[in-house]
């Protein structure tokens, strides 16, 4: 599950990336947004079904009350991971109510993971993209995961800093 406020991209980023990894995702936006981040995922749920995928794998949550989330929060056995959108997610999350139902809580840190089967010098422009695009914002990267069978030096030279 996703809980983010009003950015709308979320809903389409957030269900993307669980479609692609082969995931279910619930999402939970917030209520600045709420009409935009419905009609987002009432589309993408649309798509899904097109591509012949279960109209299940995305699940937003239609109600604003902050009592339904507290609610899904408890529900470890059905939710394996919960992720506030950090530094912009829900007054009070992460905090005690993520903590007490056992999900994600503490320090971010973003990965990028470079498999031995990647196409190396596109590794290497994704992760100079990943940190030194905007290495500010909330997803930079900070941290570079590398496959063992990947040996740092076959890393093609990048001229760019």
């Amino acid at each position: 599950m996703v809980v983010y406020e009003a950015r709308p991209n979320v809903t389409v980023d957030a269900a993307a990336l669980c479609l692609k990894t082969g995931n279910a995702i619930i999402l939970r936006g917030g209520s600045d947004a709420y009409r935009s981040n419905r009609i987002l995922a009432e589309v993408i749920t649309g798509a899904a079904i097109e591509a012949g995928l279960p109209a299940e794998c995305i699940q937003f949550v239609p109600d604003k009350d902050r009592e339904a989330l507290l609610e899904l929060l408890q529900m470890k056995d059905l939710i394996d991971l919960v992720i506030p959108q950090r530094g912009r997610g829900p007054q009070g999350l992460p905090g005690r109510e993520l903590e007490g139902a056992g999900h994600l809580r503490g320090r971010w840190n973003c990965h990028v993971y470079v498999d031995k089967s990647a196409d190396l010098k596109q590794a290497l422009a994704v992760t100079i993209n990943a940190k030194c695009q905007r290495p500010g914002v909330c997803n930079a990267a900070e941290t570079l995961l590398v496959h063992e069978a990947v040996r740092l030096s076959s890393f093609p030279k990048s001229s760019k800093p």
